[in-house]
C-alpha cells in the first residue's frame, strides 16, 4: 500500500467514523515522511479533509508547520466568535434548523484556537 491520500482514504475514513460513533474525539493521523514542509502541509490538508484533527510528526521541525496548519486563521475566529454572540454559547438565540449545526461549527473552531492558544 502506498501513502498516497487516495490509498489513505479508506483506513482514514475508517477511524474517523469508529470515533464517531464510539463518541469520543476524531483520530490524530499518523506522520508525513520526509523533511519537506510542502508535504507536510500537504498531508495535513489530506488528513483534515478526511476528518481528522491532528497529526503526528517524526520531525521537531514539523510540529510548528503541522500547529500553523491546523490552527484557525483570524477570519475563521471571527466568525465562530460572532455567531456565537448571536445565538448564544447556549443556543438561546436559535431561529432555524441551520443555527444548531452552525453553533456547533462555531464553538468546535473556539475551542481549536483555545487548543492552539489564538483565543483565550
Amino acid at each position: 500500500m502506498s501513502d498516497t491520500p487516495t490509498a489513505l482514504a479508506f483506513p482514514r475514513s475508517q477511524l474517523v467514523i469508529a470515533s464517531r460513533v464510539a463518541g469520543i474525539a476524531a483520530p490524530i493521523d499518523g506522520p508525513t515522511l520526509g523533511e519537506n514542509s510542502a508535504d507536510v502541509i500537504a498531508g495535513v490538508g489530506a488528513a483534515t479533509e478526511m476528518g481528522m484533527t491532528g497529526k503526528l510528526c517524526l520531525a521537531e521541525s514539523h510540529a510548528a508547520t503541522i500547529n500553523a496548519a491546523l490552527s484557525p486563521g483570524r477570519d475563521e475566529i471571527s466568525w465562530a466568535l460572532a455567531i456565537i454572540e448571536r445565538l448564544g454559547s447556549d443556543g438561546r438565540n436559535i431561529g432555524d434548523g441551520s443555527d444548531l449545526p452552525r453553533l456547533a461549527r462555531a464553538q468546535r473552531i473556539v475551542e481549536r484556537s483555545r487548543a492552539f492558544d489564538a483565543v483565550r
